[in-house]
């Protein structure tokens, strides 16, 4: 009975290790999904701020839809770097990860995340 569980964990665990190996696409699916998720969560604070520039400054919609068009997206400040909105996500992160260590490993197949490797 002992060794029966102790294999059945043996392959829990084997399972586990081989669903969150990522691949160079399923790096890029992350991304994707990243963007997606962030696009949805920055759509109604974009449509504020639409709407609370039109109330408050006096231009039209048309001004103030182009005034917001990169809304929540990483832009170059007065005090330097605006980082965007959501990035720090779980899924956004470990799609970061993964993008970034395909970048510095140019040969790589697949990436784990949370495992060091020389």
């Amino acid at each position: 009975m002992r060794i029966w569980k102790f294999g059945l964990a043996a392959a829990l665990v084997a399972t586990s290790v081989q669903a969150q190996e990522i691949t160079r696409e399923g790096a890029d699916e992350l991304m994707e999904w990243c963007q997606r998720d962030r696009a949805q969560k920055i759509a109604p604070l974009k449509a504020e701020a639409i709407e609370k520039c039109v109330a408050e400054s006096g231009f039209d919609r048309e001004s103030c839809e182009r005034r917001n068009r990169h809304f929540g997206e990483v832009r170059q400040g007065a005090d330097g770097t605006v980082p965007g909105l959501f990035w720090d996500s779980e899924l956004c992160l470990e799609a970061l990860d993964a993008k970034r260590y395909f970048r510095r490993n140019p040969r790589a197949t697949t990436y784990t995340p949370g495992v060091t490797r020389g």
